[in-house]
């Protein structure tokens, strides 16, 4: 295992959000179960493959609400950098008529009411255009408080009737 502290809080924060990610989607992690399984840094590293998943957009989020970690098909789907999302919160981004209902969710999640919800929600892209996502939230604990937030997103654009022309219709 690696003793330099910031390869350990990577490693740390892919093995968290793993956990995370199987919680809200009813899967069992069962590596660690078993006698020579896989080190915490192999493990860290297998999430790293799945958070660079091309098929859905993956994030990592702080209490505050700040980008931890965001998969490239992420930034691709909101028109931003992976650099350029590091110093912008997702309240920022988020349709103002979505706002209101995604922070209460989010506020339940902080306080431990909750620990995940789902919902449809709308993004403002770079470009100004509008992402439609469904969403999926889950929390990662530390004790009674929240360490980070694991949000999966899906691009429901082109489902979504009012984004599309007449002609395309």
């Amino acid at each position: 295992m690696s003793t330099d502290p910031s390869t350990r809080e990577s490693s740390s924060i892919y093995s968290d959000a793993s956990e995370a990610l199987a919680a809200a989607h009813g899967i069992h992690l069962i590596s660690s179960d078993v006698p020579g399984s896989d080190s915490e840094d192999e493990v860290a590293e297998e999430f790293r493959a799945i958070l660079d998943n091309p098929m859905v957009g993956i994030a990592v989020t702080s209490p505050e609400k700040h980008w931890v970690r965001v998969n490239q098909k992420w930034a691709e789907m909101i028109g931003y950098s992976r650099e350029e999302l590091s110093v912008i919160d997702w309240p920022k981004l988020t349709h103002p008529d979505d706002l209101a209902s995604d922070l209460a969710q989010f506020g339940r999640l902080i306080s431990g009411e909750i620990d995940h919800y789902s919902m449809q929600k709308r993004y403002i892209r770079k470009d100004g255009s509008t992402l439609y996502a469904a969403i999926s939230v889950n929390a990662v604990r530390r004790g009674a408080g929240l360490k980070y937030a694991v949000g999966l997103a899906v691009d429901t654009t082109q489902h979504n009737p009012a984004e599309h022309s007449l002609a395309d219709i």
